[in-house]
């Protein structure tokens, strides 16, 4: 093996520059097929085992439909929802999800979600995915009043293995204004 190896390191020092560039050519020749052909599908198979919980955040308004004598509709409180979906191929369990704020209220930045007749930890299938859904006025009252319009929140979700994944960063009047859109709704504006 050594004479091959010093075969080889003799090859780059060589008198004629046509097989310095050829050396150089083989090597980078050999070093991308490794990369591209052994090296990355390796990498992706065990991340696919691993698994991945892709987090996203959305924002909805709740109407609802009264029946009787008089009909009615009416907007409720809008929802800030966290929606989890496993991109892996392997089960995952959702231990918690916070609420990240960008600025500290109280020395926290983080609020944790109440454990609602123990609903977690989250088991999640390879493909399912879990929605939560977080009232606006609630948060509003508990969190979002204690910030700037411009300051942002995100979810975090853990999983039990204690790794963190997060959602997009959304202002907190995007959300505070829904309130608006709710009430301007009931009022008939």
């Amino acid at each position: 093996m050594k004479e091959a190896w010093d075969f080889y390191i003799s090859i780059f020092t060589h008198e004629n520059v046509a097989v310095k560039i050829g050396a150089y050519g083989a090597t980078l020749a050999t070093l991308s097929f490794l990369i591209t052909f052994i090296f990355k599908p390796i990498y992706k198979r065990i991340e696919r085992n691993v698994g991945k919980l892709k987090v996203k955040h959305s924002i909805n308004q709740q109407l609802i439909q009264t029946y009787g004598i008089y009909q009615d509709m009416s907007a409720g409180d809008p929802l800030f929802t966290v929606i989890v979906t496993n991109t892996g191929s392997v089960p995952k369990h959702i231990r918690n999800i916070n609420i990240k704020t960008s600025k500290k209220i109280n020395g926290d930045n983080q609020f944790s979600t109440p454990n609602v007749n123990g609903a977690f930890p989250v088991k999640l299938e390879p493909g399912q995915q879990f929605k939560h859904d977080f009232s606006i006025g609630a948060l509003t009252r508990d969190v979002f009043n204690y910030l700037r319009p411009n300051d942002k929140v995100q979810f975090l979700v853990y999983d039990t293995s204690d790794k963190k994944y997060n959602s997009k960063k959304v202002n907190v009047k995007q959300l505070t204004m829904q309130l608006g859109v709710a009430h301007n709704f009931n009022t008939g504006k």
